[in-house]
């Protein structure tokens, strides 16, 4: 037991880590020139299930800014992370570092399922994207 909750104290400590301090990288960011190498990869055209759907709206409301796409940003990239849900729930919940805390009253554990959902498809697009490459 103890050393399951020293695992998860670990790994807690790494994802609060992933969350620090990228302003810098964002202004870099933000001067970014689209050209076809930042284009989607992807030859699979996209469907969406409800959830993915909802997720992907309340996403960009909240989540893109700091993960745009996904990607690092002034968050760490979620596109090469498999966590449990139960972390990604403690992590919002919670916040850490750069990462605010969301309340119940501000994303509902449904919404939050949904997000969760699009972010699991988001990453298995980037996936198959990068192995086609």
């Amino acid at each position: 037991m103890k050393t399951i909750l020293i695992g998860i104290g670990c790994l807690a400590y790494i994802i609060i880590a992933g969350c620090g301090n990228n302003r810098q990288e964002e202004r870099q960011k933000q001067s970014v020139i689209h050209t076809s190498e930042t284009e989607p990869k992807t030859k699979i055209p996209v469907t969406l299930t409800i959830n993915e759907f909802e997720g992907m709206k309340l996403f960009m409301r909240t989540c893109n800014k700091c993960h745009p796409g996904g990607e690092k940003g002034i968050g760490p990239s979620l596109n090469d992370k498999a966590l449990p849900n139960f972390l990604v729930h403690w992590q919002v919940r919670l916040g850490g570092g750069d990462m605010p805390k969301f309340t119940d009253e501000q994303i509902s554990k449904k919404q939050l399922e949904q997000i969760i959902a699009f972010v699991r498809m988001m990453r298995v697009m980037t996936q198959a994207s990068n192995s086609n490459s």
